[in-house]
């Protein structure tokens, strides 16, 4: 997940066997929750756990969908269980600060904003650097977008992170496929192309 396929690199972990760990830092990220239960994701993982939709009178703070606990078992999942040092996270030794953006549906729920009502929370927790694996198909310069350069642009410490997102083979020659809010100006987009595990795009076939 680190090194296996650059170029003169010999092993599979490189940072972690250069010390680079994540120990004491804090990641922030939003998704469809976490299950604390997992033995990669112990309650002491977060030093932030905030759901913002509320069911029953309280706030739903489990993971129906899944996708929440991958995104951050790959962040920051750590076990001591024998065998499970190659499932770790990338930043094993890390902590998050998580918002759960889901329901008992696993549909994601927009915040407020994303300053004040996303990011400033897990600033306060201490994130200086934020991870995102979900967007939109539209590739406008949205609210939310904007959102996200205006609390970057006043907080240059701060790094937000997203995902480009899965749509890369849907168009004939596989451009123009990221959405919002990716392609906001004060962020660090993330993709990958022709991986092992990559969907073969149909401009190759």
């Amino acid at each position: 997940i680190q090194g296996r396929y650059q170029p003169g690199v010999s092993t599979n972990v490189p940072f972690w066997d250069a010390g680079i760990t994540g120990q004491g830092q804090i990641v922030g990220s939003g998704d469809t929750g976490a299950d604390r239960r997992n033995c990669y994701l112990s309650a002491s993982k977060f030093v932030m756990y905030r759901g913002i939709v509320t069911e029953n009178g309280a706030p739903n703070e489990s993971d129906e969908d899944g996708h929440g606990t991958h995104v951050c078992g790959s962040i920051a999942g750590s076990s001591g269980a024998s065998g499970s040092t190659n499932y770790n996270g990338v930043a094993k030794d890390a902590r998050l600060a998580f918002t759960d953006l889901a329901g008992s549906n696993g549909q994601l729920s927009n915040t407020n904003n994303m300053h004040s009502d996303y990011y400033q929370h897990a600033y306060d927790a201490g994130a200086r650097i934020h991870s995102d694996s979900w967007g939109y198909r539209s590739k406008s310069y949205t609210r939310i977008t904007k959102e996200i350069d205006e609390f970057a642009a006043a907080n240059p410490m701060f790094l937000p992170m997203f995902a480009l997102g899965n749509a890369g083979e849907t168009t004939p020659t596989g451009m123009f496929t990221y959405g919002a809010p990716a392609n906001a100006k004060n962020l660090l987009a993330i993709g990958a192309t022709l991986s092992p595990n990559s969907r073969q795009p149909t401009y190759l076939t």
